[in-house]
């Protein structure tokens, strides 16, 4: 076993602190914070060896290697389930887990034992870092889309209520259209498995003739489906709601999501980067159109917000916006960094935001004019809070830009001078939030000590850990450090993405962010708002102000149009209720009525045939009588003649051999008396055995005849 395969154990530990929270732990918020940190902290020192050990990889290696385990039968087939190391994996691992960490650490110091959501912060947090690093370590799209929902999910549990029911409802949308371009991906190739996928010849058959009857080959269309993915989770317009409304969740829970879950839709269209290559041009304009567009949408929005944490919630969304515009504009190292600076900062800008709407009390939370002159009582939390919003402006040093013209695709006029205002824009709001929250007299109580109820170290920690990371991004963007011995992991970021080119474009950006800086200190700098003062764009732009103020009313479109669904699916439902109510209430009548019909045209088919049978068998019978009558009739003539035969044949034998004998004997029997009585005793004695011998042949005689 190497040590690349203990890489499995970076996606399993926070998934089974997740379930150890859920299962016992979560009686106890000291043993949900231990198993929650300790998985964390085992993470980040298991990324560290591991990129350690991959950076001294020579250049140009392939992916590294992991042994593979079989997962999910097909059939008769069993879809075998790896890891794959490649750079921009590892470099995604260094990004995100240290953030991750630090996150956590603030969250276990703010949060207090006996609160109740701490463990279910806990178990959220573990469940969304372990879905996370499944989805940028796995080697195959279906185990990426698994955990890509497995992200939605615990985003929309870390959330709460009303930004977790946009988060969960939102990103559905495009998630069935990236779940058909996963589909159908799979039925022309037969694999989803990156370094099968990603071999030139299926990428050549991608590229080739037409799919489905469109118009399209087959890389384009199964791309567009796949980046509508990613639109969804980035936040894209129109899809930006969910995003604003997480503004309201607590800093710990907020900073996770907009570090870690928006960071996974840019991983995709990284990942996806082959295919891309090989779809259509038009895809790659349609990536920076949207992107602009967001940037330039979400920009303007935060430009006139009161909320500090709605104002941070459109400046992610325009961030991840100009990420969409490096890509298409073909800077996937810039979009890479500033993915990576995206993760470090916002959570840096979100969790100082906790530490000072933490004192904040009243009309004073989040209100950015009720907010100033708070610098100088919290100065660390000041000074990291600054770092942040630099690099969110993308200030030279801070962060990679797009001063540097790296990778970039040849740019129409237009297209570069949008650009240039989308990052003017984001660096004006940028100054604006600045100044009304740092300069000035102090129109709020600050908190009475720094430190003790948001802990600044975690703080600290990821400002030193962005800024590290920013300038590794700016001296690998130099030229000429492609041909330095940069090792596997610097490049990647030297040599594929290209480095600077010289030109007018870095200047023209550069000035942008000048520019904006300058223009948010003349109006919100020069002159320090006091309290109850007035907006002085407001001032002057009243209408539009108004209109821009209330995101174009889009907010209220959605809601609006999330009521009336609503409404016309309780209209719908109340119909089809009150229709099965109807029809509940006529069946049982309409049943009756069946039955007794069908019950009475069976009896009147059954006594009609019984009837029928009666009289049948009755005429039968009565024939059958009268034949039995004759019958008996004749019979009976027959046995009267031959009784009356037998009478004349008896009369006839009592005639010929009764009466004869009988008239003989009665003649001798005064002789035989007269014999006897003159006979002796013995003499009678004989006699009268001889009288018996004659009557018995008599009898014989009788019997006989």
């Amino acid at each position: 076993m190497s040590l690349f395969d203990l890489a499995w154990l970076i996606p399993l530990l926070p998934l089974l602190a997740s379930l150890g929270i859920v299962l016992g732990a979560h009686r106890s918020t000291r043993r949900s914070r231990t198993l929650a940190l300790g998985s964390a902290a085992l993470i980040l020192g298991g990324t560290l060896v591991l990129v350690g050990a991959a950076a001294g990889r020579p250049a140009g290696a392939e992916a590294i290697p992991s042994g593979r385990l079989f997962w999910l039968a097909v059939g008769s087939e069993f879809l075998p389930l790896g890891l794959y190391l490649d750079p921009l994996a590892l470099l995604l691992l260094l990004g995100l887990v240290p953030p991750a960490f630090l996150i956590l650490s603030y969250g276990a110091g703010s949060l207090d034992d006996d609160a109740p959501s701490a463990p279910r912060f806990f178990a959220g947090a573990s469940l969304l870092l372990a879905a996370v690093l499944g989805l940028i370590l796995f080697d195959n799209l279906l185990a990426l889309f698994l955990c890509w929902e497995l992200v939605g999910l615990s985003t929309s549990l870390l959330l709460g209520r009303r930004g977790g029911a946009w988060a969960f409802l939102l990103p559905r949308l495009t998630d069935l259209l990236l779940f058909l371009g996963l589909a159908l991906l799979y039925a022309r190739t037969g694999t989803l498995h990156y370094d099968q996928l990603f071999a030139e010849p299926i990428l050549a058959e991608l590229a080739t003739g037409g799919f489905l009857g469109a118009p399209l080959t087959p890389a384009t269309l199964i791309t567009l489906l796949l980046c509508a993915g990613a639109v969804g989770r980035c936040a894209q317009f129109p899809l930006h709601l969910w995003l604003a409304a997480s503004a309201e969740a607590p800093a710990p829970h907020a900073a996770l999501v907009h570090s870690l879950t928006l960071s996974t839709g840019g991983y995709l269209l990284l990942r996806l980067s082959p295919l891309l290559a090989v779809a259509a041009p038009f895809l790659f304009d349609a990536l920076w159109i949207i992107g602009l567009f967001t940037a330039l949408f979400a920009a303007l929005v935060a430009l006139a917000q009161r909320d500090l944490r709605q104002v941070l919630a459109y400046a992610t969304v325009a961030q991840l916006g100009l990420v969409f515009v490096a890509l298409g504009w073909g800077g996937e190292v810039v979009a890479l960094f500033y993915l990576l600076l995206h993760a470090s900062f916002k959570a840096l800008l979100l969790l100082s935001t906790g530490a000072l709407l933490d004192g904040a009390e009243g009309d004073a939370a989040g209100d950015l004019f009720a907010l100033g002159g708070w610098a100088w009582r919290l100065p660390r939390t000041a000074v990291t809070f600054v770092i942040g919003a630099l690099a969110l402006a993308t200030f030279p040093l801070f962060a990679v830009g797009f001063w540097f013209d790296v990778g970039l695709r040849p740019l129409g006029d237009i297209a570069l001078w949008a650009g240039v205002l989308a990052v003017a824009l984001v660096t004006l709001f940028t100054a604006r939030l600045l100044c009304l929250l740092f300069l000035g007299g102090g129109r709020a109580p600050a908190p009475r000590q720094e430190g003790v109820s948001a802990p600044t170290l975690p703080l600290m920690a990821l400002a030193f850990f962005g800024l590290l990371l920013g300038g590794a991004g700016v001296l690998l963007s130099l030229p000429g450090t492609e041909e330095a011995p940069l090792g596997w992991l610097g490049a990647f970021v030297a040599g594929e993405g290209g480095v600077a080119t010289g030109g007018q474009t870095p200047l023209l950006f550069a000035g942008a962010v000048a520019v904006g800086l300058l223009l948010g200190w003349l109006i919100y700098g020069r002159k320090p708002l006091g309290a109850g003062a007035e907006d002085p764009l407001a001032a002057r732009l009243v209408r539009p102000y108004g209109v821009v103020q209330r995101g174009f009313y889009l907010d209220a479109l959605y809601a609006q149009g999330a009521t009336g669904a609503g409404r016309a699916l309780a209209r719908f439902a109340v119909g089809v209720e009150a229709r099965l109510l109807r029809v509940a209430e006529h069946v049982p009548a309409v049943l009756a009525l069946g039955v007794s019909a069908g019950a009475a045209r069976f009896e009147t088919r059954r006594v009609e045939g019984a009837l029928c049978l009666v009289a049948r068998t009755t005429r039968w019978l009565s024939s059958l009588v009268e034949g039995m009558e004759r019958a008996l009739a004749v019979a009976a003539g027959w046995v009267g003649a031959g009784m009356r035969a037998l009478g004349g044949g008896v009369e006839a034998f009592e005639r010929r051999v009764v009466s004869v004998p009988a008239k003989g004997v009665e003649a001798q029997l005064p002789v035989l008396e007269q014999r006897l009585r003159s006979s002796s005793g013995d003499a009678v004695q004989d006699h009268l055995w001889w009288a018996l011998l004659a009557l018995a042949a008599l009898l014989a005689v009788f019997l006989l005849l």
